[in-house]
């Protein structure tokens, strides 16, 4: 009876291991249809003069950039038994190119899901009569698949790192936060170390106010998205972005566009370096997985 037992137990937790990244992603793929959703129908008829067909794609860039962010450090952080595999080699080149493999396994599901998703808002613009980009969208699902790594190797890092379940989903949630609210300590950090108050309608035209806003995963997500699709040189939301540029006074907010603020921008606010701060990103994190294998087994 015992030993029945430990059996069910088992095959519970195999169970529970399977099929734990695949709640999650239904999860992640529930949340991506409602926020598409919203975004779509929520398009002005500015935006739709500016970018056409192509505003129906990239209305998902901010379901994307919260979705890949959350889901990805949520999964990332699982436990899936690749640390014993990774640890039993002591080569340094086979470490590195297990951690690879590992991570990039955990990514398929993501990824598969990344690619329908962007293939479905391609299907929509398609069928309003006119074709999107295929040059921006193909940018568009590569830089999406960069993006959602980087937050599946920040989850391995944050589960490697950190001992204990309880302090690691503290670890991953704190994680999340700060992804997601970077844009406003961005500004606090700004107004702190420059002793200035930031006013969000009219902020301060300082190079490194903007490229405090870049600098993070996400803000370099969002600006290479809206270099992608011709929207303007911003780290914000495309249609924000649109308004500022075109709206006549119709934005809510500044959100720091380079073009409507520089008469001649900094050369290191250029968008193609912002593709380098998020690939940046992806190699940084990578190492401090690897190195952080040597003393504990991954997703403990």
């Amino acid at each position: 009876m015992a030993t029945d037992l430990l059996d069910w137990r088992g095959r519970l937790t195999r169970l529970r291991t399977a099929v734990g990244p695949v709640s999650e992603l239904f999860l992640v793929g529930c949340f991506l249809l409602l926020a598409y959703y919203w975004e779509a129908t929520a398009i002005a008829s500015v935006t739709r003069a500016v970018l056409g067909p192509d505003a129906l794609v990239l209305s998902l860039q901010i379901p994307l950039s919260i979705g890949l962010l959350v889901g990805g450090l949520a999964i990332g952080a699982r436990y899936d038994g690749a640390g014993a595999a990774i640890m039993a080699h002591h080569s340094l080149a086979s470490r590195a190119w297990l951690l690879t493999a590992a991570l990039c396994r955990r990514a398929v599901g993501l990824w598969t899901l990344t690619v329908l998703a962007i293939g479905s808002g391609g299907v929509i613009a398609l069928r309003t009569g006119s074709s999107p980009s295929i040059v921006a969208l193909g940018g568009f699902v590569f830089v999406s698949l960069l993006y959602g790594w980087f937050w599946i190797a920040m989850g391995a890092f944050c589960a490697n790192a950190v001992g204990g379940q309880r302090r690691m989903r503290s670890v991953v949630v704190l994680t999340a936060a700060v992804g997601l609210l970077w844009k406003h300590l961005a500004t606090g950090v700004y107004s702190f170390v420059r002793s200035v108050s930031v006013n969000p309608f009219f902020p301060p035209a300082d190079g490194p106010l903007f490229l405090l806003r870049r600098i993070d995963p996400r803000g370099a997500y969002l600006v290479v998205t809206n270099w992608l699709y011709g929207v303007g040189n911003a780290a914000g939301p495309y249609q924000a972005v649109v308004f500022e540029l075109h709206g006549a006074g119709q934005s809510l907010t500044n959100v720091l566009v380079v073009e409507g603020t520089f008469p001649i921008p900094p050369a290191y606010l250029h968008p193609l370096l912002a593709g380098v701060v998020l690939l940046g990103w992806c190699a940084f994190v990578w190492v401090i997985v690897l190195s952080t294998l040597r003393a504990h087994p991954i997703s403990r």
